[in-house]
């Protein structure tokens, strides 16, 4: 893999390992996010992701989890597995940071990344917005929000958010599917009309 740049990388890396990465702002922001993209680390860049993006992963992560709980609770065995659809890889991930590896997997996120990452050559800041633009030495736009005072990777927020509302509408569907199949099976317990319990 091509390098982004010794010397930005031996600054960013130094100033990492001595705790001066300071995320208070948008290069600080970007040099805490060298190394991760440097070893292609998707947990590492879970981290240096803005608020609202790992809020989230978070949600979508905490929302598998239940659907899978109750289609493994209350669907019939052969139903299960339209409770998740196609999220079953995502499905599996244990943590938040585990997620978003799946997604830079399947979205090819890190490569892009790696493509468009460098030093900062512009900068473009939206103080009440608290969003920030990065164009880099090779032309790359990096996009970072700093909801809470601390600017992070917001490149990937919009699809995160998108996909956080379709699980929760998808979590509904299925809790109320449970709720069918939960009535369903107490009815077939139930003796019929007629015979003696």
């Amino acid at each position: 893999m091509e390098r982004f740049g010794f010397y930005f990388l031996l600054g960013a890396l130094a100033a990492i390992s001595c705790g001066e990465a300071d995320t208070s702002t948008p290069r600080g922001a970007l040099a805490a996010m060298a190394p991760c993209i440097e070893k292609r680390d998707a947990a590492c860049l879970y981290g240096r992701l803005d608020r609202d993006s790992r809020w989230s992963l978070q949600t979508i992560h905490k929302t598998l989890g239940r659907i899978e709980t109750l289609a493994q609770r209350s669907y019939p065995p052969d139903k299960r597995a339209s409770a998740l659809g196609s999220w079953s890889e995502e499905a599996a991930a244990k943590e938040p940071s585990e997620l978003f590896r799946v997604y830079c997997e399947e979205n090819g996120w890190m490569s892009d990344l790696t493509v468009r990452f460098g030093p900062a050559r512009t900068v473009s800041t939206e103080v009440e917005a608290k969003r920030a633009q990065i164009i880099t030495s090779r032309g790359g736009s990096i996009e970072l929000s700093a909801p809470d005072g601390s600017w992070g990777l917001s490149d990937f927020r919009e699809e995160l958010a998108a996909d956080k509302l379709r699980l929760l509408t998808r979590l509904a569907r299925v809790e109320k599917n449970a709720s069918a199949f939960e009535e369903q099976k107490r009815a077939e317990a139930s003796p019929s009309e007629g015979e003696t319990p």
